[in-house]
Formats: structure tokens, C-alpha cells, sequence
């Protein structure tokens, strides 16, 4: 790997040092990008390490990476190439999905200039930093742990998940996305009491992340503590009045307290916010029916698609 950024290279100005290497990774039949198939046959083992990226082509004889692991591999040549090289993460998360967040991780170089990102994920080259923070490799490490623990989850490797988050807190114990992801998957497990450890600690950490408290409010009242439950989505609720999953979880507390008149008003709120809202048409649907309006009811479940 180190001879080949050293060939790649040779010599010139950080720019050109910069531009060759970024070049001919490209033109090492490597595709960057965001992977769609997550199966265990593809992703056997999550994240593909800097080496397994570099050496391992598959039976196209083609070489990918996700974003966090073409940065990996930057960060492993770029010695070998004279470049001062530091791992960045998009500011804002880029995706939400089964629960999890992430985002963008991408390679910042030590210039002249400055601090110039080099975006292979986007096919940009060369370009300042704006939106983007420097992370210390220690937490882009954490990364690499955490999007593992995703895949794995996706997979139905829960255990195997629950590992791999735990190792992204080893990693680094101050990102509350760790807290969030390993709570999250704590929840899926049915392990509620867990599930509310993590994700108070990610809500110390990120006090103002309405997911992660819609989320410790659902392990709160699987616990049964509705009253402190409440409060949570109330907090929740006033820092995002049009989340539809707050109004909706303030309705599964309401309709177990059979409350029906406030937990039909909440997913009727939940439902006008996301007309798609499946969980809260399905719920509001069976509460109409079950008190004797079939046919609106059933309206409203038609408006599934």
C-alpha cells in the first residue's frame, strides 16, 4: 500500500502530491460511494478495514468504499505520500434510518492554503472545509465501530451489533450518537432498562436531540414510568412541535391509560404532520373502529399507500 502512494505521487506541491493520489486511487478500480446492499454476503464483517479496502477486490474485480472507509485509506498512504491528512465529519447527520443516525466522514489536508477537503465519496476535490469539523482519528475509530454496529443490526446480527457499539464507546465515550445507536438497538432487544441507560447518557450529551428523547421516552414507559415518560415527550414536543413521532408516542401513553379521546387527538395530530405516518394511521384506524366508527376507520387506513 505505502509503495503504492509512493509511485503515485512522486514530487511537486501538496496540491499536486494531493491530486495524483486522489487520481490514481480512482484509477485503482476503486468506487466510492453510499452501499446500498448491506447483506451479510457483502458486508461479512461491516466496515472494511484500509488494507481490506486496498486489497480485496471483488469478483467484478472491482474495488468500494463507503465514505468512512475511503477515509481510512487516505489516512494509511497519505504518509507514504508526504501528506498531512486529518479525518472530518459532516456537521449534520445525512441519514436517518431503523433508528440509527450517521453521517459523512470525509478527509481534510494540511496545505498552504489551509485545511482543503478531499471528498472522494463526492467526486469533489480540493475544496475548503465549510460544514465539515475535524475528529480526532480515535473518534473516526468510533465511527467505523458504529457504522458496523448498523450494518450488523440491519442484518439481524443483534448481539454481534451490541459489540460493535460497545466498541465505538470504548472508542470514545463522549459521542452521544454511540449512547443513541447502542440504546436504540437495546430497545429492538427488548431490554428496556439498558435501553434507558444509554440513551439518558445521550441525552445528557445532546440535550436538545428530540430522537433521542422519543426514544428514551418509549424505554421509559416500557418500564412503566409513564408520568416521567410524559414529561420527556413534552420536552420533546417543545423543541420539535411538528415531529409526528412525538404526538404519536404521546398517544400510545394516552390510549394506555385509556384515554381514548387524547390519544385519538394525538395520532389525528401525528397523522395530519405525516400523512404516511403508518403506525399512527394503523392505530388511530382500529381506535375509530373499536368505538363504533368503522367507516371513517377504514378511511383512514385506505390512506395508506
Amino acid at each position: 500500500m505505502l509503495e503504492f502512494a509512493r509511485r503515485a505521487v512522486g514530487e511537486g506541491s501538496v496540491m499536486d502530491r494531493a491530486r495524483r493520489l486522489y487520481k490514481a486511487i480512482l484509477d485503482y478500480s476503486l468506487e466510492v460511494g453510499y452501499d446500498e446492499d448491506l447483506s451479510r454476503e457483502r458486508r461479512p464483517h461491516g466496515c472494511r478495514t484500509a488494507h481490506q479496502v486496498f486489497a480485496e477486490a471483488g469478483s467484478d474485480g472491482r474495488r468500494f468504499a463507503m465514505c468512512i472507509e475511503y477515509t481510512l485509506l487516505l489516512l494509511a498512504l497519505a504518509p507514504a505520500a508526504g501528506l498531512d491528512v486529518v479525518p472530518m465529519r459532516k456537521l449534520e447527520a445525512i441519514g436517518e434510518g431503523q433508528g440509527f443516525v450517521f453521517g459523512h466522514v470525509a478527509a481534510g489536508i494540511k496545505s498552504e492554503q489551509g485545511l482543503m477537503l478531499c471528498d472522494l465519496a463526492q467526486r469533489r476535490f480540493w475544496r475548503e472545509c465549510e460544514g465539515f469539523e475535524v475528529v480526532s482519528q480515535q473518534r473516526l475509530l468510533g465511527y467505523v465501530h458504529n457504522n458496523t454496529g448498523i450494518i450488523f443490526t440491519l442484518q439481524g446480527r443483534l448481539e454481534e451489533a451490541e459489540v460493535a457499539f460497545s466498541r465505538a464507546l470504548e472508542q470514545d465515550s463522549g459521542n452521544s450518537t454511540f449512547w443513541f445507536n447502542r440504546g436504540s438497538l437495546q430497545l429492538r432487544r427488548g431490554l428496556a432498562r439498558d435501553a434507558r441507560g444509554d440513551l439518558t447518557r445521550a441525552a445528557g450529551l445532546e440535550p436538545g436531540s428530540v430522537q433521542v428523547l422519543t426514544n428514551l421516552a418509549v424505554a421509559e414507559t416500557a418500564l412503566g414510568e409513564r408520568e416521567q415518560a410524559r414529561q420527556t415527550l413534552y420536552l420533546a414536543r417543545t423543541l420539535a412541535p411538528e415531529d409526528a413521532r412525538v404526538a404519536f408516542n404521546l398517544g400510545v401513553l394516552a390510549y394506555e391509560e385509556d384515554d381514548l379521546v387524547s390519544a385519538e387527538r394525538h395520532w389525528r395530530e401525528a397523522v395530519a404532520i405525516d400523512p404516511v405516518f403508518r403506525q399512527a394511521r394503523r392505530w388511530l384506524s382500529t381506535l375509530l373502529r373499536n368505538t363504533g366508527r368503522k367507516e371513517e376507520g377504514f378511511r383512514v387506513l385506505g390512506g395508506l399507500t
